[in-house]
């Protein structure tokens, strides 16, 4: 029976998606801070992360034991991408697999970085012969073999061997939480106290996604502009400010469903019926600089959280002020005190500094929306 055996693998989840990404923007940031003045770091154009000099392909395994075996398809997709991209990227010197996968004593590739162009190529020739002369289809990595290894007059073996002598196997690299506590003692962040360096991290991350938001197709992050990034965030720590979350301009169109959110019911309920148009908009435009957000750096949604948590304690106190200042239960002036307090409410209550009016009042809708909460006060609300 041949050694190549599948392997299965564990169900992809948004959550170990969102690790993935986190990964990446990780290893961005140490490569940031640890770059020269002047370089520039590109993200998702011809692979993951691609510096003046090296082109990255970046692989994170939840699962510590995770081998990277002949077969593995980290290994065969990331080939297939420099053999594609090998003109684009003549100039640089090495093209590094960086995984958190582990590669055993017994692994095709355990002395990988130690062979010579010709010997990698010995290396995957063998796999490819297990491959073909074993029962499985192994249909998921048999179109990158396909393409690492049909030749033509415009991509030949020599075009291949240039390619895996630059291939450089960086296993058993440290894992997302490993790395996110190695940063965190980095020698960069010395500045910053112990408490205060995950949000410092947090907004450095910020800069380099909103790199992507504005320009996906040309995702640069220039390290003289990030450093002077974190030399802002180092004055506002001295100065004990709170650090800034980067602002997206994201034009939005809103759903007709958005109208039928609570949210939108207890204005009407006031009544207050020209308030539901601004309303919408600035819950949807929060929402979708959420979802953007949220998708490159998971670490915004617990951020968010916290200040729906905090909009809600304020409109409590508000709402309790202006009940205590009636005295006429009338239906008019609970009308009139309803509309004052949605507008105090958009006016005072403030979850952190420097965030947006928009966003602000994005926020306390999604809390109205999620909650129990209500603009209208009735007779009930008030105390004798």
């Amino acid at each position: 029976m041949s050694s190549y055996m599948t392997v299965s693998k564990p169900k992809n989840t948004a959550s170990l998606s969102q690790l993935g990404n986190l990964y990446q923007y990780l290893i961005a940031l140490k490569i940031c801070i640890e770059s020269a003045d002047g370089a520039i770091l590109n993200i998702e154009q011809y692979g993951d992360i691609t510096t003046e000099d090296y082109n990255y392909e970046i692989k994170h395994h939840a699962d510590p034991k995770c081998n990277l075996n002949g077969t593995h398809i980290d290994f065969w997709k990331s080939l297939s991408n420099w053999v594609n991209n090998r003109i684009l990227l003549s100039s640089h010197s090495k093209f590094i697999l960086l995984t958190s996968a582990i590669v055993n004593n017994n692994s095709s590739f355990y002395a990988w970085n130690q062979s010579t162009p010709e010997e990698k190529f010995t290396i995957i020739s063998s796999i490819l012969e297990g491959i073909n002369s074993s029962n499985h289809a192994y249909s998921t990595i048999r179109p990158y073999l396909n393409n690492v290894f049909e030749f033509d007059d415009s991509y030949t073996k020599d075009d291949l061997l240039g390619v895996l002598e630059k291939l450089v196997i960086k296993h058993s690299f440290e894992n997302a939480e490993s790395l996110y506590s190695s940063l965190l003692e980095h020698s960069a962040f010395i500045f910053a106290k112990d408490n205060k360096r995950p949000a410092l991290i947090r907004s450095l991350i910020g800069f380099i996604v909103e790199k992507g938001v504005y320009s996906p197709t040309e995702w640069d992050i220039e390290v003289n502009e990030f450093k002077e990034f974190l030399r802002e965030q180092a004055r506002k720590l001295v100065n004990n400010e709170v650090l800034d979350f980067p602002d997206l301009k994201i034009d939005t169109e809103i759903d007709t469903d958005t109208y039928d959110k609570d949210f939108i019911k207890k204005i009407v309920d006031i009544p207050y019926p020209e308030k539901v148009s601004e309303a919408a908009e600035n819950y949807t435009y929060t929402q979708n600089v959420l979802l953007v957000m949220a998708e490159r750096n998971p670490h915004v949604l617990k951020e968010f959280s916290k200040q729906v948590n905090e909009a809600g304690i304020q409109l409590s106190d508000i709402k309790e002020v202006i009940c205590l200042e009636i005295e006429d239960i009338d239906a008019r002036k609970l009308i009139k005190k309803s509309k004052i307090l949605y507008n105090k409410a958009s006016l005072q209550v403030k979850t952190g500094q420097n965030v947006p009016s928009n966003i602000q009042k994005g926020i306390i809708h999604t809390h109205i929306d999620q909650s129990d909460f209500h603009w209208k006060i009735k007779a009930e609300d008030i105390e004798d």
